[in-house]
């Protein structure tokens, strides 16, 4: 903003826990410095993580903007991927979301908000962590398929699409997964085992923090459901428990998917029964150059979860691709940056919001 750049914020109006005193300082100081604050009060809870920059570029992540999501030491943090996507089709799509929901948001108001005039100021975590990946850049044509809920969460041609149209693996890192919505088995985790009953290998990483293993329809339950499950059929079905010591991460919050070596799914949407109902954006990015960079970030944490090795080797078909020849592919002048948190991509296909 003191460069005249337009800021406009949404925030959720109801988070869980409320909103913090630091958050109202910062949503305080955008105001103050002639950025517009909104808070959402839709009937769905605004979870989404993205970003839009001079109309051209957006950026979508399964992170929260804070320390351990966008930790300023890299030693410390979530387990979280994102993608950085410099397109203005992209960016006007998710302008376009933006904006709807923007301005049914309050505006924040500067009184009776209890915001602290001094700077707020705290410690720098630092963690046990060791960075093992570098940022990728790749110019290539590719597809791309936003997945926004509540509206396509559940679409046949989005995230459950991708799961039953898999020929070969799936991969999935996830933060929550419930065995049960209710009385109903989880949607996407039955996905996972029809594909796995089709001959698809299938592996299932999930977080272990403690508020997601501690009630009767947590984390653990769906992994040893899936083992159950995996036994009893002499499934190619491994799921897990991320060993958060070993890996050195606060926690595993990421939401992503690999699908047959080809396709890499990043979404803000957990796979409990509430995150369908709620606001949630990501992408599914059909390009195998940029799936196996994720493909190598899910088996690190997979080999340390299991072996207690970053350096465990990739089995069935993720074995395969690693010793296939490289793709050559046509550039036509997107870039494509892959971090744990960021990637870029040309866009070819969505879907309109309902």
């Amino acid at each position: 903003m003191d460069r005249g750049v337009d800021v406009q914020l949404l925030l959720e109006g109801s988070p869980v826990g409320g909103i913090t005193d630091e958050e109202r300082y910062i949503a305080g100081t955008i105001t103050k410095s002639g950025g517009d604050v909104r808070l959402s009060h839709d009937p769905f809870i605004n979870h989404a993580k993205y970003a839009i920059i001079d109309n051209e570029t957006a950026i979508v992540m399964t992170e929260n903007w804070k320390n351990t999501g966008v930790p300023t030491n890299s030693t410390f943090g979530n387990r979280g991927w994102g993608i950085v996507l410099r397109n203005e089709e992209v960016a006007d799509y998710f302008t376009a979301v933006f904006l709807e929901d923007f301005y049914r948001g309050e505006e924040f108001a500067l009184e009776g908000k209890g915001l602290e005039t001094n700077a707020m100021t705290r410690a720098i975590p630092q963690g046990s962590y060791a960075p093992a990946f570098e940022p990728q850049t790749v110019t290539s044509n590719f597809t791309v398929i936003p997945v926004l809920a509540p509206d396509t969460a559940l679409s046949n041609e989005t995230i459950l699409g991708a799961i039953q149209n898999a020929q070969e693996s799936i991969f999935v890192q996830q933060f929550s997964a419930g065995r049960f919505w209710g009385e109903e088995p989880n949607t996407f985790i039955a996905a996972l085992i029809g594909a796995a009953r089709r001959g698809c290998e299938v592996k299932v990483l999930l977080d272990s923090k403690d508020y997601n293993v501690d009630a009767w329809n947590d984390n653990d339950e769906a992994v040893a459901w899936l083992e159950q499950v995996a036994r009893e059929g002499n499934l190619n079905l491994e799921a897990k428990l991320a060993d958060l010591d070993d890996l050195g991460l606060a926690k595993v919050h990421n939401k992503g998917l690999i699908v047959d070596g080809k396709k890499v799914i990043i979404t803000s949407l957990n796979w409990n029964a509430n995150s369908v109902h709620n606001r949630e954006a990501g992408v599914i990015v059909e390009n195998e150059e940029i799936a196996s960079f994720y493909e190598a970030v899910f088996f690190h944490d997979w080999n340390v979860s299991v072996n207690g090795e970053p350096e465990g080797i990739a089995t069935g078909k993720a074995a395969e691709r690693e010793g296939r020849t490289p793709v050559k592919m046509k550039v036509v002048g997107v870039a494509v940056t892959l971090i744990l948190s960021f990637v870029i991509f040309r866009i070819v296909k969505w879907y309109k919001r309902v």
